[in-house]
C-alpha cells in the first residue's frame, strides 16, 4: 500500500518541478523514488506483524545417566591393553539451554528464534586392577577422542590414592570413596553435544610395565623357529 501511496506522491512532486534528467522525466524519477520509498516501509509493516518463529531442539527426557553394572569383574592386565571399563560414579546430567536468533534485521522480515539444549556428564570410569603406569589413547565411539576442553583425571589404583577432588565435592567431605587399589579415570562436565548428547562408548589404552625391573629381563625377547 506504501509503495503505491509513495510513487504517487514522487510522481506528482517531479511533475511540479518539471525538467528531465538524462532521458528521464522528473515524474518518472520521482514516482522511482517514492516507490522504493514505499517498498522499504511495507517491508518493515509487515515484518513487523507477522510472528516469529520459533524452533525448539530435542530435549532429553530422561536425565539420569545409566548406572554401573553391578558385579563386573576387575580385570588385571600386563603389558597394553584396550579396555572398556565400567562406570562406577556418576552425577545427573547437567542441562543447559542455549537460544539464538536469526533475520529480522534492517530489511524486515520475522525472526526464527531457536531454542536448544546441550548436556554434560561427570563421571567415573573404571579400568583395571592398579597400579597401572598410565593411559596413552582414549577412544570415543571407535574413533580418537578429541573434545577440547575436556577435563579428565587418571587415578593410577595406587593403595595409597586419595579420593578425587570432583567427586569428593559432591559426596561432601569424607563421603567420597577412593577406590584403592584400582585404576579409574574421572570426566568432569564433560560436553555432550559431540555425541549427540549421549554417553559415548569409551575404550582406553592402558599400559602396566612390571612393578619388578629384574622381571623386564627375564622376559623372552624373540624366539627361533627352525624347521
Amino acid at each position: 500500500m506504501a509503495t503505491m501511496l509513495f510513487a504517487a506522491a514522487g510522481s506528482a512532486i517531479g511533475s511540479a518541478f518539471g525538467g528531465a534528467f538524462l532521458g528521464f522525466s522528473a515524474a518518472t524519477i520521482g514516482g522511482a523514488i517514492g516507490s522504493f520509498a514505499g517498498s522499504v516501509i511495507d517491508s518493515l509493516i509487515i515484518g513487523s506483524l507477522a510472528p516469529d518463529q520459533r524452533i525448539e531442539g530435542a530435549k532429553l527426557d530422561d536425565l539420569r545417566l545409566t548406572s554401573a553394572t553391578e558385579g563386573a569383574v576387575i580385570p588385571r592386565i600386563f603389558g597394553t591393553m584396550r579396555l572398556g571399563g565400567n562406570i562406577i560414579w556418576a552425577t545427573d546430567f547437567r542441562e543447559e539451554q542455549f537460544r539464538q536468533t536469526q533475520g529480522g534485521g534492517k530489511g524486515g522480515g520475522p525472526k526464527v528464534v531457536t531454542e536448544g539444549y546441550r548436556y554434560y556428564a561427570s563421571f567415573a570410569v573404571a579400568l583395571c586392577e592398579g597400579p597401572i603406569g598410565g593411559v596413552c589413547r582414549i577412544w570415543a565411539d571407535g574413533k580418537p577422542f578429541d573434545v577440547p576442553g575436556a577435563v579428565i583425571r587418571v587415578h593410577l589404583g595406587t593403595e595409597s590414592q586419595m579420593p578425587d577432588p570432583f567427586i569428593e565435592v559432591k559426596e561432601g567431605a569424607g563421603q567420597a570413596p577412593a577406590y584403592r587399589g584400582v585404576a579409574y579415570v574421572v570426566f568432569e562436565d564433560l560436553a555432550l553435544e559431540t555425541f549427540g548428547n549421549r554417553l559415548p562408548q569409551l575404550s582406553f589404552e592402558v599400559i602396566r610395565p612390571s612393578p619388578d625391573p629384574a622381571a623386564m629381563e627375564r622376559l623372552v625377547r624373540a624366539v627361533n623357529l627352525i624347521p
